[in-house]
């Protein structure tokens, strides 16, 4: 998130990318899943008063890249028995 946010790029330090996508293609994202991170997002901002337009531009990146996160990659619970 801080490279994300113009901050340093700690991320791109280590690994050599910041391809959100490749990050997390090995993990299972539902639509769901994207909803529940991006509540939780919004109660922290709440919670630490956060509010106004530049808030709800972050927002707005913020919501389009978890939706652009979400994937078909199987479920882990797929393979359960």
């Amino acid at each position: 998130m801080s490279g994300f946010m113009g901050g340093r790029q700690y991320y791109r330090e280590r690994h050599g990318h910041i391809d959100v996508r490749e990050i997390h293609a090995h993990v299972p994202i539902r639509t769901e899943d994207a909803e529940v991170w991006l509540a939780t997002w919004d109660k922290a901002l709440d919670a630490c008063g956060h509010s106004g337009p530049h808030i709800d531009k972050l927002c707005s990146v913020v919501r389009r890249v978890a939706l652009m996160l979400v994937n078909d990659v199987p479920d882990w619970r797929e393979g359960e028995t």
